[in-house]
């Protein structure tokens, strides 16, 4: 029986032809020699499949059928035909050193316990991004993620980083990354489920959250991946600060009824709950508007005796 390839580089594709060719250039480019190239594209309309087409006539490139509809729902439907051992998202707007993948399975190799590898990422910022706020917002938050863990090692139980006082109070909330600079294992994956649909910005994070408390951590301290900043990226598609506020809420829920949420601080479980009591309507008002609460109540009209509930109920079930 013919052995598999060692790792699948899952590139989950849609509407991306404007920085593809340089995604499967890297991608080709890998010194690691067990590699599949695993395409999935949810009905590009602008030069995709073009691209696709001319790079399959000079390197394999496995594209599959057509996906279940949804952002999500196509990284889920990469992982479920993945053959490797090891799955690693390329995103079609990112990149990976030629190096990546061999210096990540190395340290995932060395301990059959270790379910997510990491390392740190460059930005790659584009001309357009420099002059968007949210794009601004990213560059300013997105740097040297690592550096916001307390304590960090090349090797640790996952729980010891649930258990980080810096979890959630230090630097950026996801301080592993996304998923174009992690090596994930796939019995792991398998064994803590695909990632959440009902999630958007953080569904990277939450499954992150998952696999450290079921698995070892691997972290290569070098940069190995390229994330690329741009206006046209599905994390400034889904920047409406309401649905991001709604969505952190949900997540923070999720994770206080995890399992796993048992590694937590006191501190971390402090700032979950209030994360999750979080008023969507004034807490959107604030980030419009930068003012404070009582201004924001004498706007909308409301005395001190007056409750904000039903307005807020009405403005939740608009967005949703």
């Amino acid at each position: 029986m013919a052995k598999g390839p060692a790792v699948s580089i899952c590139i989950p594709t849609y509407n991306g032809a404007e920085f593809l060719a340089e995604t499967l250039a890297s991608a080709n480019a890998q010194t690691f020699d067990s590699i599949e190239i695993v395409l999935s594209d949810s009905g590009s309309t602008d030069g995709t499949l073009d691209i696709i087409r001319a790079f399959q006539s000079r390197f394999p490139i496995r594209r599959l059928p057509p996906p279940p509809h949804g952002m999500v729902a196509n990284w889920n439907y990469c992982i479920a035909h993945a053959n490797g051992q090891y799955v690693k998202f390329l995103f079609q707007d990112d990149l990976l050193s030629p190096g990546c993948v061999s210096n990540l399975v190395s340290l995932a190799d060395e301990d059959p316990g270790i379910g997510l590898v990491f390392s740190p990422r460059k930005l790659l910022i584009s001309d357009e991004a420099r002059g968007h706020p949210f794009c601004q917002k990213m560059e300013r938050e997105s740097s040297d993620l690592h550096l916001g863990w307390a304590s960090l090692s090349r090797i640790q139980d996952g729980r010891s980083l649930l258990a980080d006082p810096g979890l959630v109070s230090r630097g950026s909330l996801n301080k592993i990354g996304e998923p174009s600079n992690i090596l994930l294992r796939r019995d792991t994956l398998l064994k803590v489920g695909g990632f959440d649909p009902r999630l958007r910005q953080v569904v990277d994070l939450e499954m992150w959250w998952r696999i450290l408390g079921q698995a070892k951590v691997g972290f290569v301290d070098a940069p190995l991946a390229s994330f690329r900043v741009h206006p046209k990226q599905m994390s400034v598609a889904n920047s409406d600060p309401l649905q991001v506020i709604a969505e952190l809420k949900r997540f923070a829920e999720i994770a206080l009824q995890a399992d796993y949420s048992v590694a937590f601080t006191e501190t971390t479980r402090h700032m979950l709950h209030r994360m999750r009591r979080k008023n969507l309507c004034f807490e959107y008002l604030y980030l419009q508007y930068r003012k404070p609460v009582h201004w924001l109540r004498s706007c909308l009209g409301l005395y001190e005796n007056e409750s904000w509930r039903v307005l807020f109920n009405s403005s939740l079930n608009r967005k949703q």
